[in-house]
């Protein structure tokens, strides 16, 4: 998939026999999922967490330190930002998906945003 990246203006994604989207690879990435890991100095609740918008795959682990939270994101950062900000974070890291996972989450349907799916051509 990084040769299309390197060489591709636009991306169409098909999904059985029907176009799913068409994007630039740019455009495509707005729309990826972040895989967020935020760490604590102290331990926090998953329930804290697990109704913000655009949360799933949440999982909340004790460390010795404090406690270690992983989840997809799908949308804005904002509201899991401001709710980590309520305690003392000593580490974060968000990853978008590569083009490659991207395609595959297209491919078996497991990702549709609401822009995604406002794009898709029937």
């Amino acid at each position: 998939m990084s040769e299309v990246e390197s060489v591709a203006d636009r991306v169409a994604i098909i999904r059985d026999g029907r176009l799913v989207t068409t994007d630039t690879v740019a455009g495509l990435r707005t729309r990826s999922l972040l895989q967020v890991r935020i760490d604590f100095a102290a331990p926090v609740t998953a329930e804290e967490f697990a109704a913000l918008p655009g949360v799933t795959d949440l999982a909340v682990t004790g460390t010795e330190h404090g406690a270690m939270l992983t989840c997809r994101l799908d949308g804005s950062p904002d509201a899991l930002v401001k709710a980590a900000a309520r305690h003392t974070v000593t580490g974060l890291r968000a990853d978008n998906q590569d083009l490659e996972e991207l395609f595959h989450a297209y491919y078996t349907g497991e990702h549709f945003t609401a822009d995604a799916q406002a794009d898709r051509v029937a």
